[in-house]
């Protein structure tokens, strides 16, 4: 692979984690906004029985 090839693949790749770091950070900032909590699982009640 050439230099300038090579240096542009380095380049693009670089972008896509960048940008995915990015998107990372503002998906987290808007969930804390919003106030989203950790589901919890529900208590499980038993189920009756039909006789």
């Amino acid at each position: 692979m050439c230099p300038a090839c090579f240096a542009a693949a380095a380049w693009i790749a670089a972008g896509a984690g960048s940008a995915g770091g990015v998107t990372a950070f503002v998906v987290t900032r808007i969930r804390s906004r919003k106030g989203a909590k950790a589901e919890q699982p529900r208590p499980s009640t038993p189920e009756k029985k039909a006789d």
